[in-house]
């Protein structure tokens, strides 16, 4: 099977960044475009989000594009071809949403790192 595109979604967090590497070891050894994405939930507020901070301070917007860019800016030296996008919206919609309107062969993705049970449910 060819893996053309790699999907990475992402919200900035050190656990969803801890699968970067991942993606982009496999996006470079098959030649593949990666795909970052970030889905924004400014109506989320869990202080837990690393975007919560950011949310009553007029500075979401600019916390979004830095974001973008420092990972972005970080895969320049590694990788001929990256694509960021950001939607609104539930994380798990937008991710679907982006699957039905492009092609991915492959999404890699961290987690929270919840324990099994918790991560569950």
């Amino acid at each position: 099977m060819s893996i053309e595109r790699v999907l990475f979604p992402t919200d900035f967090s050190q656990a969803a960044n801890s699968a970067l590497p991942h993606a982009l070891e496999i996006a470079k050894k098959n030649s593949s475009e990666l795909v970052i994405l970030h889905v924004a939930t400014p109506h989320e507020y869990d202080p837990s989000n690393p975007e919560y901070q950011y949310l009553n301070t007029g500075n979401y917007e600019e916390y979004l594009q830095e974001s973008m860019n420092r990972l972005s800016t970080s895969l320049e030296p590694r990788l001929d071809t990256s694509t960021t996008i950001t939607r609104d919206g539930s994380p798990a919609l937008g991710i679907l949403r982006f699957l039905e309107e492009n092609k991915a062969d492959m999404i890699v993705m961290g987690t929270h790192g919840r324990s099994a049970i918790p991560h569950f449910f």
